[in-house]
């Protein structure tokens, strides 16, 4: 019985293969740059066989649940960064495999693998959310029209089972979702996904950038496929519940919403996420009634909140990683901060952390107070304007921090 059931779950998956020259993914082309280096290459000892996943926290892959069984974690490795198979990229042990406890049959077949350690050289790629669903469910209750711009790839072989050496994507037309006979939905898509496509991502652009919609779980070789949904419903609620386990990177405190009460405005790490939780009185906050104002802030650190241009709104301060720009984010409602009218306010932070924001010396101008990581010293840097503060004269206020 166990046999019977490890070759149903396995059928998904590409058995191991010599890599060929030939295309993959029907009707596909080779990826050949790293805009896609998110996608996992998933290898499986104990199956002898290929699936692909999908970066989605630096130490965490999300994949289908079929091509984790049969397992145990030392029998998985997992590679990202690069387009060309069994070369180059990040190599990672998988150490904990989660499984979606509902799986069952087909259904909910998503599975999140933690590396052996972190991934921090590619960005991971976001979830959809459920404001993106109407472009694969359509506007409720009127018609829909396919979503024709929709991404499936992946390191699976093509039609005549041929396996590439390079990573594959091909673009497709997105049908309604629709429910199976458990009522969790899925996403179907007119081509493209073959053996060794597993765990997938089906990608959808939203704002420029691609968001990942549904996880490939099966269907035939160039014809129909079927994705689990993990941009809306029960699969993303169950990968969010494990990842907010994950912790969370404070900004600070605020009155965001003018309410008279502080509320904690906080970044999600596992998913880039930015959180406001309202306070409602002297004791504590709603976690229930948080609310998302922001997403894809992987590449920040080091925030802080303050109506840095006196409008009444809440703006956000914050570092860029790679550049050490700091930024203001404006507070343009109650919602969230507006990216497309940020601006830079200074350049040369990477040895900073910890920043706050307050008129430290009560001249009209927010100040920034940031900790010197090589010293541990303490500093306020005046603000002149609300476009930027000064490192002329900058005032060393602590020591030993």
């Amino acid at each position: 019985m166990i046999g019977l059931l490890a070759a149903v779950l396995l059928a998904g998956i590409l058995p191991a293969l010599a890599p060929s020259a030939a295309q993959a993914i029907t009707g596909g082309n080779p990826v050949t740059n790293n805009d896609l280096a998110f996608v996992a290459e998933v290898r499986n000892t104990a199956a002898g066989g290929l699936c692909t996943g999908s970066l989605i926290h630096p130490s965490w892959v999300l994949t289908a649940v079929h091509c984790s069984v049969p397992s145990s974690v030392g029998d998985m490795t997992v590679r990202v960064g690069n387009n060309v198979a069994d070369s180059g990229g990040q190599v990672r042990r998988v150490t904990r495999i989660l499984r979606n406890p509902y799986y069952q049959g087909g259904h909910n077949d998503v599975a999140l693998l933690e590396l052996s350690s972190p991934v921090t050289t590619v960005t991971p790629v976001r979830l959809a959310t459920p404001a993106d669903a109407h472009l694969w469910d359509g506007v409720q209750g009127g018609p829909f029209t396919p979503y024709d711009d929709g991404l499936a790839t992946g390191w699976g072989q093509d039609a005549t089972g041929a396996l590439p050496n390079q990573l594959q994507y091909a673009a497709v037309s997105i049908t309604p979702s629709q429910p199976d006979n458990l009522g969790i939905k899925r996403i179907m898509v007119n081509r493209g996904p073959c053996p060794g496509d597993s765990g997938g991502p089906l990608l959808v652009e939203v704002d420029g950038t691609w968001v990942q919609a549904g996880v490939f779980k099966g269907g035939s070789c160039g014809g129909a496929s079927s994705y689990s949904e993990v941009g809306a419903g029960a699969n993303r609620d169950w990968i969010l519940s494990q990842l907010t386990k994950l912790p969370y990177t404070p900004f600070g405190l605020a009155d965001w919403d003018r309410d008279g009460h502080q509320d904690i405005i906080t970044r999600q790490d596992a998913t880039g996420d930015l959180w406001l939780y309202p306070g409602e009185s002297l004791r504590g906050y709603s976690s229930a009634q948080r609310v998302q104002i922001g997403w894809s802030w992987n590449g920040y650190s080091s925030f802080g909140v303050t109506d840095w241009d006196h409008d009444g709104h809440q703006d956000i301060i914050t570092r860029q990683n790679d550049t050490a720009n700091l930024w203001i984010y404006p507070g343009e409602s109650r919602r969230g901060p507006s990216s497309a009218s940020r601006s830079q306010i200074g350049n040369g932070w990477a040895g900073y952390t910890s920043f706050g924001a307050v008129d430290w010396d009560r001249d009209g101008h927010q100040d920034i107070i940031t900790r010197q990581d090589a010293t541990g010293n303490l500093w306020i840097y005046p603000g002149e304007s609300s476009r930027s503060p000064t490192s002329t004269p900058r005032v060393q206020i602590g020591n030993g921090w």
